[in-house]
């Protein structure tokens, strides 16, 4: 009997020990600087990467420092507009049943669905507008994050900066990769010159613009659009319409430069 009432005891402290409560927060705090959180380790991501990502899970607030209105999985592809004191104002379009059409509010609990598959969680009832089509119905979504809860490595300037800087040459061929990565569209409209870019965010604006777009011509890298800041080493900035800039190669013509100058501002005049 004393044998097993040791053994009994002996169990007990194991499965005390055993016993663990995971105390971290999703993302970030209601600090102005947000205190840095210990997240799991993510599973590998395969991409492409096309825009930013969230680190996650993450908590969206209705403001920066306001209070959570839904949660995002880690990876999760988000709209972003430039960050302003470390945080950032994200947004994507939840899917819905087409007879949700005129919804104006999702709420607690509900889940939220991109491509098929759930990315999140509302966390407080909020309000939503709707659209549809023949095939699909979605709400918009948007809200506030800290900068740590995007990926580095998924805002594309800065993939930009350091692809540029490890290359040994601008062709077509050497930019592929990161052409790819982001999904970057094709433009053959400014002839002789080629580029290939993405979209800004639709937060600012319903009819997003290009947000980076890379000019080659004869499919050597020549320059890069940009509606943000870029800090590429051996170029210089020359302004476009639309408060777009463009950082040519020091070492590209200065007569290559104004064609393409005159063909991007002819087309832009050209745009609603």
């Amino acid at each position: 009997m004393k044998h097993i009432l040791t053994l009994f005891i002996i169990i007990i402290l194991v499965a005390s020990c055993n016993t663990s409560t995971n105390t971290n927060d999703q993302s970030d705090t209601t600090h102005a600087t947000p205190a840095p959180v210990t997240k799991e380790k993510p599973s590998a991501f395969t991409g492409p990467m096309i825009g930013e990502r969230i680190n996650g899970p993450a908590n969206i607030r209705s403001s920066a420092n306001g209070e959570v209105i839904f949660s995002l999985n880690d990876h999760t592809l988000v709209n972003s507009t430039t960050g302003k004191n470390g945080w950032y104002n994200i947004g994507l379009l939840t899917e819905l049943p087409n007879d949700a059409y005129g919804t104006d509010t999702l709420r607690k609990g509900h889940k939220i669905i991109v491509d098929g598959r759930v990315v999140g969680e509302i966390l407080k009832d909020i309000p939503v507008s709707t659209s549809t089509t023949t095939k699909k119905t979605w709400a918009e979504l948007t809200g506030y994050t800290y900068k740590d809860n995007l990926y580095p490595e998924s805002i594309i300037e800065n993939v930009l900066e350091d692809y540029l800087s490890k290359i040994t040459d601008r062709s077509l061929k050497s930019l592929q990769p990161f052409i790819s990565n982001f999904e970057l569209e094709k433009d053959d409209r400014m002839p002789p010159f080629i580029t290939y870019f993405n979209y800004e965010n639709w937060i600012d604006d319903p009819s997003p613009l290009m947000r980076i777009q890379l000019v080659f011509e004869k499919d050597q890298l020549i320059g890069i659009v940009h509606s943000r800041n870029i800090h590429i080493p051996n170029t210089t900035n020359a302004a476009l319409e639309r408060d777009f800039q463009v950082a040519f190669y020091n070492n590209v013509p200065q007569g290559t430069q104004q064609k393409f100058i005159k063909a991007f501002n002819a087309f832009m005049q050209g745009v609603d």
